[in-house]
């Protein structure tokens, strides 16, 4: 927890302004899920940031964007396997 001219500011407060933030702007401005996927990272470490250091936190966010990713490469090559089944089943 830190302390700043007065104001108590705790790093899941941070995390969770961080990936509501992130949220919102991919909503207002789409850009490819980047954003969202940066924020719903953040949101994953706020869960965990009260046993986590600093530098645990950030490794943590980035394991987090990188997860996702690869769960969405995947998810989309089986996705695009399974419809050229389909295609090639019809021909």
């Amino acid at each position: 927890m830190r302390v700043f001219s007065g104001c108590t500011i705790n790093s899941f407060s941070v995390w969770i302004a961080i990936g509501l933030i992130l949220c919102i702007a991919e909503f207002i401005k789409p850009n490819v899920w980047i954003t969202f996927i940066m924020g719903l990272s953040a949101l994953i470490v706020a869960v965990f940031s009260h046993n986590l250091s600093i530098p645990s936190q950030i490794a943590v966010w980035v394991g987090a964007q990188l997860g996702i990713w690869q769960i969405i490469n995947i998810l989309t090559l089986i996705t695009n396997l399974l419809s050229n089944q389909d295609l090639d089943s019809q021909d």
